[in-house]
C-alpha cells in the first residue's frame, strides 16, 4: 500500500505539473498568436489608412491649388526666364535687308541668300544679342548660343536631382536650389569674360532650374489627379508669362544707359528672389517621403514607361526647331525685322492657351489620347510651315505653333506623372523622364543646323522635325494598346 500510494504521490503531483504546464503553454501559445493577429490587423489597417491616404488627392481646394500657383511662380522664373536667351531677332545681327537680294520672292533654295549665310543670326534672344555686341563680342554666334544650349539641357537633366530629392525629402528641397539659381542670376551680372557666363548662366543656372522646377510640378502630381491636366497645365503656363515678360523687360533695361547690364540682370534676380519667395512657402508635400533607394531604375522595365520615354524625346527633339528658325525664315520672305522680332511673343503667348486648355480636355477624354491628338498635329503642322510665305500667314503659323508646341511640353510632363502607381516615385519618374529628354534638346539644334548648312535649304530641317515629332506623336499608341486599347480613355 505505501509502494502505491508513494507511486501516486509521485505519479499525481507530476501528471498534475505537466497538465497545468500544458495549459500555460496553451494559454501563452493563444495569447502569442492573438497579439501577433492584432499586430498583424493593426499593420494591415494602418498601411490600408496610409494607402488610403496616399490615394486620396484632394483635387481642389484652397491648399492644393495655392500649391499649383506657387508651382507657376517657380515655372515663371525658371522656364520662362531661360526663354531671354533665345527671344527675338535684333536688328544688329541683320546688317542688310534680304528682300534686296532677290528680284522676286525668294525661294528656299536661293543661292544668293545661303552665300550670305555666314551674316544671318537664327533665332537670336535677348541675351544672345547683348552679348555678340558687349562682352562676348570677340566670340561668334555659335559659341554664344552654347550658353543659352547647356542651360536648357541641364534643365532638363538638373531634374533628375531635384524630382527624387522631393520624393525623399518633401518640400524642404526647393529652398535650397531656388536660393542657388537666385545666386546664379546675380553671378551672370558680374560676369565678363566667356568661361564665366559659360559656368554661372549656363551650368549653375540650368542646373538650379532644374532642381528649383521639379518639386514644383511633383508637388502638384501629389495633390491633384482627376484635375491633374488642368492643374499642370495651369502650372506649366507660368513659363509661357515668363517667356513674353522678360525678354522684352530686359531688351528695354539693357537699351537703358543708366541700368546697364550688370543692375538689369540684378533687378531680374530680385524680382526671381520675391517670386520664388512666396512660391516656395506655398509648395508643400502631401505624402510622406518615399524611403527606398534615390533612383528607380525599375522604371525602366516598364514597358509604358519606356514607350512614353521614346514618344517624348522624339517630340522634344523636334518640336522646338520651328521656333528657333521661324523669326529668320520670316525675314527672309519679307517680314520687317521688327515685326519678325515678336514672333517669339506671339509664339509664347499662343503657347499659354496650349498648356491650359488641351490639359482641361486631357482630364476628360484622357491624356495619352491628347497628347497623341497633339503630337500628330503638330507634325503635320510642320509640313505645312514649308508653304508658308505670307507675313499674315507666318503670324498665323505662329499662333497655331505655339497653342501646339505648348501643348507638348505640358501634356509629356503630365502623362510621366501618370506611370507611376504609387504618388510617391512621380518625382522620380519625372525627373528620370526629362534627363532623357535633355539629350533631344541638345542634339536638336545641331542636327537642323548641319542639314541647313549641307543642303542651303529649309526643306530638309522642316521634313526632319515633322517626321520625328509624327512619329513621336503616333508612337504614344503604343502605351494605349498596352493599357488596354486603342479607344480606351487613357
Amino acid at each position: 500500500m505505501e509502494s502505491t500510494k508513494t507511486h501516486k504521490v509521485k505519479d499525481g503531483p507530476t501528471n498534475i505539473g505537466i497538465a497545468v504546464d500544458s495549459d500555460v503553454v496553451i494559454e501563452r501559445s493563444v495569447e502569442e498568436a492573438e497579439t501577433k493577429n492584432e499586430r498583424l490587423e493593426a499593420v494591415q489597417s494602418e498601411s490600408e489608412k496610409q494607402n488610403a491616404f496616399i490615394m486620396d488627392f484632394p483635387d481642389g481646394g484652397a491648399r492644393a491649388w495655392s500649391v499649383a500657383a506657387g508651382a507657376a511662380g517657380v515655372l515663371f522664373c525658371t522656364f520662362g526666364y531661360i526663354n531671354a536667351f533665345g527671344g527675338s531677332i535684333g536688328t544688329s545681327q541683320l546688317p542688310f535687308d534680304f528682300s534686296r537680294l532677290f528680284n522676286h520672292r525668294p525661294s528656299f533654295t536661293d543661292n544668293a541668300l545661303f552665300e550670305n549665310w555666314p551674316q544671318l543670326t537664327i533665332y537670336s534672344g535677348v541675351y544672345q544679342e547683348y552679348y555678340q555686341t558687349h562682352q562676348l563680342s570677340h566670340r561668334t554666334p555659335s559659341d554664344i548660343s552654347w550658353i543659352g544650349s547647356l542651360q536648357v539641357f541641364f534643365l532638363f537633366s538638373g531634374s533628375a536631382v531635384g524630382g527624387p530629392l522631393f520624393d525623399r525629402y518633401g518640400g524642404r528641397t526647393i529652398w535650397p536650389a531656388a536660393l542657388l539659381y537666385v545666386f546664379s542670376v546675380m553671378m551672370t551680372s558680374l560676369c565678363k569674360e566667356y568661361y564665366q557666363f559659360m559656368l554661372a548662366q549656363g551650368i549653375l543656372g540650368g542646373v538650379a532650374t532644374g532642381m528649383t522646377m521639379a518639386p514644383g510640378m511633383t508637388a502638384v502630381g501629389q495633390y491633384f489627379n482627376k484635375k491633374r491636366g488642368a492643374a499642370m497645365g495651369i502650372t506649366v503656363a507660368g513659363s509661357s508669362v515668363g517667356g513674353v515678360i522678360f525678354p522684352i523687360a530686359l531688351a528695354k533695361m539693357f537699351a537703358n544707359p543708366k541700368l546697364g547690364f550688370g543692375w538689369s540682370v540684378r533687378i531680374i534676380g530680385f524680382i526671381m528672389l520675391a517670386v520664388l519667395g512666396i512660391s516656395c512657402t506655398t509648395i508643400r508635400a502631401r505624402l510622406p517621403p518615399r524611403k527606398k533607394s534615390f533612383f528607380l531604375p525599375a522604371a525602366f522595365k516598364e514597358l509604358p514607361y519606356i514607350t512614353l520615354l521614346f514618344s517624348a524625346f522624339l517630340m522634344i527633339l523636334g518640336v522646338f526647331i520651328p521656333i528657333f528658325y521661324l523669326p529668320s525664315y520670316a525675314v527672309q520672305y519679307g517680314m520687317s525685322t521688327e515685326l519678325a522680332s515678336y514672333l517669339v511673343s506671339i509664339l509664347n503667348g499662343a503657347s499659354f492657351f496650349g498648356r491650359v486648355i488641351p490639359g482641361i480636355l486631357a482630364d476628360k477624354i484622357g491624356r495619352l489620347n491628347m497628347l497623341c491628338a497633339v503630337g500628330v498635329s503638330t507634325g503635320i503642322l510642320v509640313f505645312c510651315w514649308q508653304s508658308i510665305t505670307s507675313n499674315a500667314g507666318i503670324i498665323v503659323f505662329a499662333a497655331i505653333y505655339g497653342f501646339c508646341s505648348g501643348a507638348i511640353v505640358s501634356l509629356v510632363t503630365l502623362c510621366l506623372a501618370m506611370v507611376p502607381k504609387n504618388p510617391q516615385n512621380i518625382g522620380t519618374y519625372m525627373g528620370m523622364g526629362m534627363f532623357v529628354t535633355a539629350f533631344a534638346a541638345l542634339i536638336g539644334p545641331p542636327i537642323n543646323g548641319a542639314l541647313v548648312e549641307r543642303y542651303h535649304s529649309f526643306h530638309q530641317v522642316a521634313d526632319f522635325s515633322g517626321v520625328v515629332v509624327l512619329v513621336g506623336g503616333l508612337s504614344v499608341l503604343v502605351i494605349k494598346v498596352v493599357e488596354g486599347g486603342i479607344l480606351k480613355k487613357v
